[in-house]
């Protein structure tokens, strides 16, 4: 409602000076009184106080149930006799109560029905309760005191607020009252995890619905009659690891040749296609890895089960392979059975003592030495085999070790004799049965490498990188659930079953999307955690002038962690420099470090060198 001054009139619209002054044009039609006697702030005034004491429930009565004019409802709660102002009065009630009153145009206002007056009530009562309740949380956040309210929704306050419920309202409000930002709010409250807890509980709200537990951790059920391998199997694996998925087993000698074991654990004979296990392993997808831990894709009771540890007699899906002296491969066959696992050796360990200029006779710290160097001289010939040269080059990588908060970062060996021996192994192995998948046609997932395609597929084209015909991830069904659904297609091949899957299941094709979908997450989350450590790295230490190289632009990576961190004041460098910098800032919540450049150390030159 507003009043003014009429300075001119023109028929249909009317000049009028407004109470502070401003002249504006008015449509004849929106006006509904014209009153002399009093100014324009008086006669508003004196309005506005009457309609104080106009109960809405009372003038919404006086309509009797039906469409009326305003002037005429006034007078029905007045009475004949009454003052303009009276009439403004009313005109302000309805409308500034759209509950009670709808506008029908023309001054004409129609009463709500006694049902949507009764509901329109009960949603402002809930509103106002509402702004009540709003109005302590605020008044509490505000004195660094947590309402018990939010107990239950914190996870989602903290990993994925939700600018609708009234949590994070009062929390907005109570961040603009008090100038400071959220995490400077929860550090407050004391309930601001640290920095490793809070990536990880954002990871685990984002993919395991804050609650990383199996809900099935049961075992599957066993097989019985299984033939028992009478070869003296070994696994390789770092110690720490819980779910060895595969061993190897060597017998004969270099003067008949050698047959050869790769032996692989085999849940996929006991967990049952569809159960309640499998489906929760379907939904993990593959054991998520972080520097500072792991969450594992089976159960500790499935792991426990089927793992190749030392001493247990485990079933497995068995390749045979005969090699002659020459380490030429000459007949493969695959069976299902039992295996005996004799030792598990220390990945570490065996790096450290085994060297194969040393032949047969390897230190006595390197158990297994005789078989080890008859299986890298093998694993040499399948990699020449595949065409790749043993000078081929990998990028740096790292490893990470965190104990009790601190982490440790160092240079990871890369093409070491074992690490040949064991990656070349499981290529002989997942390729064999790939092509064994693909020759016998039936359906699996397979990794691919083409000009036109790269990551899994149903279609089992060649891996142009490894130099193989077709490419099946299979040696890791304890770890990734791709593993397991081959494992499966290959033992109905096996055992001439009808396989599971089809090339033209639906089913299967699901299990492909959600697969790479869930393991590019785990891979980010992977590469966000070294970085997170990278930077935590930082704070550990003392230091902050470091030596890097320019990647391009304002970035560069540091050589003694694999941290890239923007730097200032960079001139034009070309890729490759090598610079000094000094780190800045950091911050171990945005996972990043920022840095200023020091000096050049090292020019790149197109000429060659002498």
């Amino acid at each position: 409602m507003k009043v003014g001054r009429v300075l001119k009139e023109t028929g249909t619209s009317l000049q009028v000076q407004s109470q502070f002054g401003k002249q504006v044009k008015v449509k004849a039609n929106h006006v509904f009184i014209f009153f002399d006697g009093t100014s324009p702030d008086d006669f508003f005034n004196n309005a506005q106080e009457i309609a104080k004491t106009i109960d809405p429930d009372l003038l919404w009565e006086a309509f009797d149930g039906s469409e009326s004019i305003y002037s005429i409802v006034a007078k029905a709660f007045f009475g004949q006799s009454i003052t303009q102002e009276q009439e403004a009065s009313v005109l302000t009630v309805l409308f500034d109560h759209p509950t009670h009153f709808y506008k029908k145009g023309q001054g004409n206002f129609k009463p709500a029905t006694a049902e949507a007056l009764r509901a329109a009530k009960t949603a402002l009562e809930v509103k106002r309760q509402r702004e009540r309740l709003l109005a302590s949380h605020v008044e509490q956040l505000c004195e660094y005191v947590m309402p018990t309210e939010f107990v239950d929704s914190l996870p989602r306050l903290l990993y994925g607020p939700d600018k609708n419920q009234i949590e994070e309202k009062a929390i907005e409000q109570a961040c603009v009252k008090l100038k400071i930002g959220r995490r400077a709010l929860f550090a407050k409250l004391s309930v601001m995890p640290e920095a490793e807890d809070f990536h990880l509980g954002q990871f685990l709200y984002d993919n395991f619905s804050n609650t990383p537990e199996h809900r099935n951790d049961v075992c599957a059920p066993d097989v019985d009659g299984l033939p028992v391998s009478q070869v003296s199997a070994f696994s390789i694996d770092d110690a720490a690891t819980t779910e060895i998925d595969d061993a190897f087993s060597l017998t004969g000698d270099e003067n008949v040749g050698w047959r050869l074991g790769v032996h692989i654990a085999a849940p996929g004979l006991c967990i049952v296609t569809d159960s309640a296990l499998d489906k929760e392993l379907r939904s993990r997808m593959s054991t998520v890895y972080h520097p500072a831990g792991k969450i594992t894709m089976s159960p500790p009771s499935i792991i426990e089960q089927f793992s190749l540890s030392q001493g247990r007699t485990v079933p497995v899906v068995s390749l045979y392979a005969d090699i002659d002296p020459e380490f030429a491969v000459g007949r493969i066959e695959t069976v299902i059975e039992a295996l005996n696992v004799t030792d598990n050796l220390d990945l570490s360990v065996i790096e450290d003592h085994f060297d194969p200029d040393l032949g047969p006779d390897q230190p006595a710290g390197c158990l297994r030495g005789r078989e080890l160097h008859v299986l890298y001289q093998l694993a040499s010939r399948l990699r020449e085999s595949r065409g790749e040269k043993n000078s081929h080059i990998h990028r740096k990588e790292y490893s990470f070790e965190v104990t009790e908060g601190t982490v440790s970062i160092k240079p990871r060996k890369r093409g070491s004799p074992v690490d040949v021996m064991v990656s070349e192994l499981m290529i002989f192995a997942n390729s064999h049965w790939g092509s064994e998948l693909k020759n016998a046609d039936i359906a699996g997932l397979f990794r691919v490498k083409t000009k036109s395609k790269t990551g899994l597929s149903i279609v089992p084209l060649p891996h142009e990188m490894m130099g193989v015909n077709a490419y099946a991830w299979i040696s890791s069904p304890l770890r990734r659930y791709v593993d397991l659904v081959n494992q499966r297609q290959l033992i109905a091949h096996v055992q001439s079953r009808e396989p599971t899957y089809s090339s033209n299941s639906e089913e299967l094709h699901s299990i492909l999307y959600d697969f790479e979908t869930k393991y590019a997450q785990y891979a980010e989350f992977q590469r966000s955690m070294e970085r997170f450590w990278c930077v935590k790295w930082l704070l550990q230490t003392d230091q902050r002038e470091f030596e890097a190289e320019v990647l391009r632009d304002n970035l560069v990576r540091l050589d003694s962690i694999p941290l890239v961190c923007k730097t200032e004041k960079l001139p034009q460098n070309n890729i490759g420099q090598r610079v000094l910098i000094k780190v800045l800032e950091i911050n171990v919540f945005d996972n990043f470090a920022n840095a200023e450049w020091i000096e050049t150390l090292q020019l790149v030159t197109d000429e060659p060198a002498t």
